[in-house]
């Protein structure tokens, strides 16, 4: 495989990766994440179908202090997106943990299945990847904290 040829294939598959994933200003909490999928659903007239699971911990947290409290060890949110009627062809989608911190998240994340380029996709579901991108960007800007 000729260098340029290399290259070519390496600046597809990213910006493929950069298409699907929708990254944050900021981290957002389980409740904001919740809040934002009923924003996708509503913007877009979409069905969102989702779930949510975590690791909780409770109990004291220090000896000397002699504290309970509760801490959120790790969240999960999974589920698939469809626009009816228009492609009612589910999309899978995650939420990405944040790096900064165990209890929030800092991304959508869309799941690829069909190729290494933009172009190996229904435009439809390209579509639906901006079109979300766009309303990601509104919610923020409407919820700025």
């Amino acid at each position: 495989m000729t260098r340029s040829l290399l290259d070519e294939e390496t600046s597809d598959l990213t910006k493929l990766i950069n298409k699907v994933n929708i990254i944050f200003p900021r981290k957002i909490n389980l409740e904001q994440a919740r809040s934002l999928i009923n924003y996708i659903s509503e913007k877009l007239c979409a069905q969102i179908d989702y779930h949510y699971s975590g690791l909780i911990t409770v109990g004291n947290n220090s000896v000397r202090q002699n504290t309970s409290s509760e801490q959120i060890l790790s969240l999960e949110i999974n589920g698939k997106i469809s626009l009816l009627p228009r492609y009612p062809i589910p999309n899978s989608f995650y939420f990405r943990p944040s790096n900064h911190g165990i209890s929030g998240f800092s991304a959508i994340s869309f799941s690829l299945s069909g190729g290494d380029r933009i172009s190996d996709y229904n435009p439809e579901v390209v579509q639906l990847w901006d079109d979300t991108r766009k309303v990601v960007i509104d919610y923020f800007e409407e919820n700025p904290k």
